[in-house]
């Protein structure tokens, strides 16, 4: 589980302003998904929930994008089950906004098969 404190979530959020900007990788893949109560599962990602996966096991990632990403979250979410809370904040002078966000995976996630990815 991520324990950043919201301030640091912030300043290390990847900010995308295009799909060029998450992890490049579309083909399935099949991670290990671990959650507070230690249950580990299997999932399997591709295309553009696979990009958005990997971008959060990297690290927050800034959900006021010009790419609508909220889908694939969402997408994520509903369908594989990690947990992906989206930790809201007030006053983005970057964004021009006065409310926004930043997507934080909690759960341990693992790609198996291949380089392995560290939460």
């Amino acid at each position: 589980m991520n324990t950043k404190t919201p301030e640091l979530l912030v300043r290390n959020a990847l900010w995308v302003t295009a799909w060029r900007d998450l992890s490049p990788d579309t083909e399935p893949a099949e991670y290990r998904v671990t959650g507070e109560s230690s249950e580990t599962r299997n999932i399997w990602v591709s295309k553009k929930k696979r990009r958005m996966l990997d971008s959060l096991i990297d690290g927050p990632v800034h959900c006021a994008s010009p790419c609508s990403l909220s889908h694939f979250v969402m997408g994520l979410r509903d369908e594989q089950g990690p947990n992906i809370k989206t930790i809201w904040f007030d006053n983005d002078p970057k964004a021009g906004r006065s409310r926004f966000g930043v997507y934080n995976l909690l759960d341990s996630v693992t790609r198996i098969g291949g380089q392995e990815l560290a939460a």
